[in-house]
């Protein structure tokens, strides 16, 4: 079962464009074919204060 975690800054992605990444990439599965219920995707919100890379703050 594909889980796909997508985490990513606050705002950077609109309900739209959450809704357009996961049917495309669950119609890359369904061609294998794999069914589209077993694809599952978690968009998660990281504040900027909660990422660091490098101990910067991104």
């Amino acid at each position: 079962m594909p889980l796909w975690k997508v985490y990513h800054p606050d705002g950077a992605y609109t309900a739209q464009d959450k809704k357009d990444l996961s049917e495309r990439v669950t119609s890359l599965y369904a061609s294998v074919p794999i069914p589209k219920f077993y694809v599952v995707f978690i968009f998660e919100e990281i504040s900027r204060d909660s990422c660091f890379v490098g101990g910067e703050a991104k």
